[in-house]
């Protein structure tokens, strides 16, 4: 009708760096007094050439989903150091045997209320979608920054990253494909226009074969850490992940459960493609 009203509020982003993503259509639905809305994205399709060639090439696909409120921001630089690291390993093991696609990812959320006078900045983020190009990554974590202020409330949108990550993504058919959450909040349920939940997560996981390693950093008696765990444990035991629990400013503690994370899955994608090769009798 040509107005506004103070009860309006944003529930999202256009991605900005997603090419695969053509159209983003908001929808809306009326329930007594109130709008609840949601979007839908239309893709394009790819060629079928490449989806050919996709599906001969084994390899990795990995998209770091990150909180970036305000507490989270002492954890980049050890999250980067630890990538780097791991990097590290990864090519020397394929100095010794074939090399392997491996493509790398990371997505930034927040939360949608904000105090008063706080610019929160934004919802969901994509500081690099799934490149081959590792050091991408690399400075995209580098020049990272954290909220300056916090949101009103603990939860965070960790369902709407999550969510994100796995459509906005062009995974490729044949790959091993794992996303790694790092927060300290549970998800938001409230907040919460699409109604996501850990099963609903879970179904479009379930769709493209994802794995989830989720790293829950609290206190020593924390007990929002539920969620993670169910995210990456309450699988089909293909699909079940690694689940790990950090007390707040272990940095030590957080640099090693990441490490041996990323490690154990790199063994576990090189057992699988062992068996593609050589099943077992």
């Amino acid at each position: 009708l040509g107005k506004t009203t103070a009860n309006c509020q944003e529930l999202g982003e256009e991605p900005s760096q997603n090419p695969q993503s053509r159209l983003f259509v908001p929808i809306f639905q009326r329930q007594a007094e109130t709008y609840h809305g949601g979007f839908i994205r239309i893709y394009q399709s790819e060629p079928e050439e490449k989806s050919a060639t996709q599906k001969t090439q084994l390899g990795y696909d990995l998209i770091l989903v990150v909180d970036s409120t305000l507490s989270m921001g002492e954890y980049f630089q050890p999250t980067l150091r630890v990538l780097q690291s791991f990097l590290e390993i990864v090519q020397d093991l394929m100095q010794t045997e074939v090399a392997k696609p491996f493509n790398i990812g990371l997505l930034f959320y927040r939360d949608r209320k904000l105090w008063q006078n706080c610019d929160i900045g934004y919802l969901t983020h994509w500081a690099q979608p799934l490149t081959p190009n590792t050091d991408e990554v690399f400075v995209a974590l580098d020049v990272a920054k954290a909220t300056e202020c916090d949101s009103e409330d603990f939860p965070e949108a960790v369902f709407d990253g999550l969510y994100r990550a796995i459509t906005d993504t062009h995974w490729n058919s044949s790959h091993f494909k794992t996303i790694l959450l790092i927060g300290d909040a549970p998800p938001n349920f409230d907040k919460n226009p699409m109604n996501f939940s850990v099963s609903s997560i879970q179904e479009l996981a379930d769709e493209k074969s994802i794995r989830f390693l989720t790293i829950k950093i609290g206190p020593k008696n924390d007990k929002d850490f539920e969620d993670f765990e169910a995210l990456a444990l309450q699988r089909e035991p293909q699909l079940t992940g690694q689940f790990s629990r950090v007390a707040n400013e272990n940095i030590r503690q957080f640099e090693t459960d990441l490490m041996d994370a990323l490690t154990t899955e790199w063994e576990l994608f090189n057992k699988t493609l062992e068996l593609s090769v050589n099943p077992e009798p």
